[in-house]
């Protein structure tokens, strides 16, 4: 089966040499695609060039990612029917930069390396595009398992969360995990949830979901 995987941060950049980011770093992602592999399946994992993990299997390909639209666009290119399953682990920015100004002047600051000079800074962000809510259209055909990482709230919450993904980007799947779910993770249906109490667990789980 060719098995699709997404891992690490996505990167919107301020200027030429300041980024906006988060704290992923693509091991869980690294480490799917290895048990994907030593399953025999074929992998691609689609992986952030800030990531500091890297699969260890050989033969699995890795397609190299920046920004949510550079990740969208490697998701839509990736169309076909070939495709059978998809783990979208990756963490995507939910906002990316659209301007930035001078907070005395207003006047818009150019995307080189904006000097300390020019004082404060005001940094105007607007939504990313949410690629899990179109992998349905792109992929219809594929096994889609999406995630859901919070921080605030509790487990019930969490997995109320992560049916919500489900029944809006017409997932098969979610893996809720974070602060909120608490230690371990919830594979997430439709209609039920198991617990995985780490990631070793999980990983078997979710290569047991394609059978």
């Amino acid at each position: 089966m060719h098995c699709l995987v997404t891992a690490g941060p996505t990167v919107e950049p301020l200027d030429k040499v300041r980024r906006i980011t988060n704290h992923s770093t693509g091991r869980l992602g690294s480490r799917l695609a290895d048990a994907l592999k030593r399953a025999d399946h074929r992998v691609t994992l689609l992986l952030s060039n800030a990531a500091c993990h890297e699969p260890r299997e050989k033969g699995v390909q890795i397609i190299g990612f920046s920004t949510a639209a550079d990740l969208q666009r490697q998701l839509r290119s990736a169309q076909s029917d070939a495709i059978k399953a998809i783990f979208h682990i990756a963490a995507v920015s939910d906002y990316r930069v659209n301007c930035i100004r001078n907070t005395k002047t207003g006047s818009k600051l150019n995307s080189g390396k904006i000097p300390s000079q020019e004082g404060p800074i005001t940094v105007e962000l607007t939504p990313s595009p949410k690629i899990i809510r179109q992998l349905h259209r792109w992929h219809p055909k594929a096994t889609i398992i999406g995630w859901k990482y919070e921080v605030d709230g509790n487990r019930e919450n969490v997995i109320a969360l992560a049916r919500d993904q489900i029944n809006r980007c017409h997932t098969d799947a979610c893996v809720a995990n974070g602060p909120g779910y608490g230690e371990g993770f919830g594979l997430v249906i439709a209609d039920g949830v198991t617990h995985s109490p780490n990631a070793t667990a999980l990983l078997k789980q979710l290569v047991n979901f394609l059978k």
